[in-house]
Order: structure tokens, then C-alpha cells, then sequence
């Protein structure tokens, strides 16, 4: 344990760091000491001389200068005990300063308790990850202002209401996949439940692709930069891929989205949604009908592993 620890903390804290840093001290001994650098410089100073002793007279002088260190030690840190009140609950709060000195110079004491600061510091780094997200992704500024009634109020509480685990642990999806004709809200959705969980802190960071961009894999093979895009594509903890039946599906692109499913929910266990106006499996399939007769196959896999590990809502008018 640390001795020079920062004492602006709540007073609980520092009162069982206290009954800590006695404890250790009381079970120190010359005989069987534990690692110096877990004792107070004052101890520390005394071992040369301790072990210029002998048996009993050893573990007296040592005793005697472990008493006096915890005093020492206890005192000196309740001195530096002060009191405040909140400026954001308005409760009177008890902290401790650094050392008495810095109260004498500086005599400011801290504005928010504990818990205050810990809920400013949480909005601060909500508020930097959601900063993130917007500069990676450009239209979310377009998305996350959406205004007005959902097209479809039913299936956007579905997405809102998403969730991986159940409060007992169990997985109960490892995505979305959102079918339904265009403009009736299928990216926005997903885009206020990426906000949802960005803010909340359980995800990030979360990566955004279309069609317009899976259609370059062709070009990054080439250029051998493929193997960064799909990486990113791969590892990112929130992964959406928008209007997949707008990617022109060569074999190569088939055996890339094939890898790229096989890795996120497999192995990596990590969540995939996607928006396309496909809805039926034999619409899905068609989608792989390349030169090669297993881009067909590969289609159908795809297809039956999202249908296995995630949830589809219909965006139809008529659909649930």
C-alpha cells in the first residue's frame, strides 16, 4: 500500500484507509517484515538501526517507533480533516486536504462531494464519447435530430427496447436486422439506440458502413488495405451496417461479409444490425446469386446465421 495517497477524498474512505494503514503497520515486525515499500518512510528510516540489535531488544525499539509512526501517522491526516457543502445536491459533505500546508496556502476547498464529482465526471466522458461518435460518423447529426412521431411508433420501441443480456445473464440477441420499405425509420432507429447506449456506456465505439463502402472491398483487395478495413469492421462494439442489399455482391464481397458475421458473432460475440428492404430468405439469397454457384450458398449461411442469433423486426406498415 501507498502511503502518499491523495487525502481530497470522502471522509469514509479515508477513515478506512486509516484502519487499513494501521492494521498493516501494527502487523509489521523486523523478524518477518513485509515489502519495506509498503511501510511509511518513518519505519523505513529505523531499519538500519533495528538490525544493528539483538532478539528482544530488536523488537522492543521497533515496537516503540511502530507506535509512535501510527500516531504520528493517524494524527497527521485527521488534522487535515474539513468540511463543505455541495454545490450540486446542496448536502454538507466531509473531506480531507492533501496535507495542512496546501489548506494554508491554498485554502480552497472542493465544490461537489464524492458522488457529485463522480456523476460530473461520468457526463463529461459521455459527452466526449457522443462528440466521437458524431465526428466519425457525419450523418448522425442528420439522424439524431430527427423530430416529430416515428413512422413506425411500434417497431422503433422494439429497437429502443433491444437488449443483449437479460438481468440473470443469459444472451437473448446479438443484433437487429431491420427489413421494410425505405423511409419509414429503420437507420434512425438504430442510430437513437447507438446514442442509447453510447451515453449509458456499456458500448463503444461503434462503427457505421453502407453500401457505399462495402462496395470498395473489391478495390481495398486490390490496394491491400482490406485486411484494416475489415478489422475495424470486426473488432468495433457496435457494428451497423446500412441498406446491406445496396452492396453489389461479387464472390470476393460474399466471402468477406461471410468472415465478417462468422467473426463478430462467433468469436468475438460481439453485436451486428442491419437495415436492408429485403424480407424474405429467397429475396436474401438472391442478393448472393454471383458468377459462383457458392456465393448461393454462402447467401443462405449468412442468412440463417443472423436469423439464429438476432432479433428482425418488420418496418412494413402492417408489420409488428
Amino acid at each position: 500500500m501507498s502511503w502518499n495517497i491523495n487525502r481530497n477524498l470522502n471522509a469514509d474512505a479515508l477513515e478506512r484507509w486509516l484502519a487499513e494503514m494501521e492494521k498493516q503497520i501494527r502487523a509489521a515486525s523486523p523478524v518477518d517484515p513485509p515489502d519495506l515499500e509498503t511501510l511509511p518512510d518513518l519505519l523505513r528510516e529505523h531499519w538500519g538501526q533495528w538490525f544493528s540489535l539483538k532478539g528482544a531488544a530488536r523488537q522492543q525499539a521497533f515496537d516503540r517507533v511502530r507506535a509512535w509512526v501510527i500516531e504520528e501517522e493517524i494524527e497527521a491526516v485527521r488534522r487535515t480533516r474539513d468540511s463543505a457543502t455541495c454545490t450540486g445536491c446542496q448536502a454538507p459533505f466531509a473531506f480531507y486536504w492533501q496535507t495542512s500546508a496546501r489548506a494554508d496556502r491554498l485554502r480552497q476547498k472542493p465544490a461537489l462531494c464524492l458522488k457529485c464529482h463522480r456523476k460530473a465526471e461520468e457526463d463529461k466522458a459521455r459527452e466526449k464519447r457522443m462528440d466521437e461518435f458524431r465526428e466519425a460518423n457525419p450523418l448522425s447529426r442528420h439522424y439524431l435530430h430527427q423530430k416529430g412521431s416515428p413512422p413506425r411508433p411500434a417497431q422503433y420501441a422494439a429497437v429502443m427496447n433491444w437488449r443483449e443480456w437479460s438481468d440473470d445473464g443469459d444472451r437473448l440477441s446479438q443484433g437487429l436486422v431491420l427489413v421494410g420499405d425505405s423511409f419509414t425509420g429503420k437507420t434512425t432507429a438504430v442510430y437513437h439506440l447507438f446514442r442509447k447506449l453510447i451515453e449509458s456506456g456499456h458500448a463503444y465505439p461503434a462503427v457505421i458502413v453502407n453500401a457505399g463502402q462495402l462496395n470498395t472491398i473489391p478495390e481495398r483487395v486490390m490496394d491491400r488495405t482490406i485486411g484494416e478495413f475489415m478489422e475495424q469492421l470486426q473488432t468495433a462494439e457496435l457494428l451497423l451496417i446500412d441498406d446491406l442489399d445496396k452492396v453489389r455482391i461479387t464472390p470476393r464481397v460474399a466471402s468477406e461479409l461471410w468472415n465478417l458475421f462468422e467473426v463478430r458473432l462467433r468469436e468475438h460475440e460481439s453485436p451486428v444490425f442491419i437495415t436492408l428492404n429485403t424480407r424474405t430468405q429467397r429475396d436474401f439469397i438472391r442478393l448472393f446469386s454471383g458468377r459462383e454457384a457458392d456465393s448461393h450458398k454462402v447467401g443462405e449461411s449468412i442468412y440463417n446465421r443472423l436469423r439464429q442469433a438476432c432479433q428482425f423486426i418488420d418496418f412494413d406498415v402492417t408489420g409488428a
